[in-house]
């Protein structure tokens, strides 16, 4: 009888051959229990130029996931030695080789990265990634009681913000210092819904995004959520759905309130 794990081994030992020749290297980032600060720091970071050969949306890629369709989120089929490595779902590749960051985007300093975080590996099936490509921090307003009224009155001043403190991730008050996360944004509808009754007419309706965020410990999104990329933009949550099996991460819909107003250097 076949032993599963030494045939899972010979297996991730070629796709680690494959990668030396084709792929290009990548840090990579785990928390660990005593993970402080951001996501995507030296402290977290576990391996340095470990090649990985990977390629967007294939067929086979789409046949391995637990979903009939994702919206706007993009996989990637992985070739990596895992074994040897003992990576785990979770882990966060940053790539880092200066011709394929040269290639494969501007030549002007930009606030997106080229990541992606290792989502699945399931038995007989193609180790799975899903494309980041932003850094965001996360807000939750403070929702206050107005006894006056019996209303919930959202406060800027009492929010709160997402920290990463031991390990986990948790909501801290406004004055301490938010995590930076790495976090996939994508369009993924036109324009839709009516207006509100209190909007202008010159007001443009609400537009729809995507969004993937890794698996964060101890957190989970909710309704209300606000979502910050480095570029400025503020996004509305509307649905979070961690999951934490099968593969791994949390969909997020979003709605963005603000347009990102800061600018890349022209240098």
């Amino acid at each position: 009888m076949v032993d599963y794990q030494q045939l899972r081994e010979i297996v991730h030992f070629g796709m680690g051959k494959e990668a030396e020749v084709l792929g290009p290297p990548f840090s990579v980032y785990r928390l660990g229990s005593t993970a402080s600060g951001d996501f995507l720091s030296d402290a977290n970071r576990i391996y340095q130029n470990l090649p990985v050969f990977y390629q967007p949306n294939t067929p086979k890629v789409k046949r391995s996931i637990e979903a009939e369709k994702i919206p706007g989120v993009i996989l990637y089929e992985l070739s990596m030695d895992i074994t040897q490595y003992q990576l785990k779902v979770g882990d966060v590749f940053l790539l880092t080789d200066p011709f394929q960051v040269g290639a494969n985007q501007v030549t002007y300093e930009t606030n997106q990265i080229n990541a992606f975080v290792f989502a699945q590996d399931q038995a007989g099936a193609v180790a799975t990634g899903v494309r980041l490509n932003q850094i965001a921090t996360v807000k939750r307003p403070s929702n206050s009681v107005d006894p006056t009224r019996g209303a919930w009155i959202p406060t800027d001043d009492e929010s709160g913000v997402l920290s990463l403190t031991g390990g986990k991730f948790a909501i801290a008050t406004d004055d301490s210092a938010a995590a930076n996360i790495p976090i996939g944004v994508f369009p993924v509808s036109r324009p839709y819904g009516d207006k509100a009754f209190d909007q202008a007419p010159s007001e443009p309706r609400k537009n729809g995004w995507s969004g993937f965020v890794p698996p964060l410990k101890g957190f989970n999104f909710r309704q209300g959520d606000k979502v910050i990329t480095a570029d400025g933009s503020i996004y509305q949550v509307i649905i979070g759905a961690p999951q934490e099996t099968g593969l791994v991460g949390t969909y997020l819909f979003l709605e963005r309130e603000i347009d990102g107003t800061l600018t890349p250097s022209s240098d």
